[in-house]
């Protein structure tokens, strides 16, 4: 898996004045990280895509387990995550 590299704020890192790309773990830390920003709706292309945070994990009382059943679907949904201990 490869993927282009991000800087710290999560833009293109073009510091070289060219893209780059980041490759294995790198690339994976990355996808997660881009799918945790996405809330659901967010992305007008696709608005299947993202966390229900609003709908169920930034609610009064949430439902723990169904909360972290969503979490573990996103993590082991990402290419390249083979299991999560």
């Amino acid at each position: 898996m490869s993927s282009f590299q991000l800087d710290e704020n999560g833009d293109l890192d073009i510091s070289s004045n060219r893209l780059k790309l980041t490759t294995d773990i790198e690339a994976i830390r990355q996808h997660l990280l881009v799918k945790f920003r996405i809330f659901l709706g967010e992305w007008f292309l696709d608005t299947r895509v993202g966390l229900p945070y609003f709908e169920e994990i930034f609610v009064k009382n949430p439902n723990l387990a169904a909360v972290s059943e969503l979490l573990k679907l996103e993590i082991t949904d990402t290419p390249g995550v083979i299991e999560l201990l």
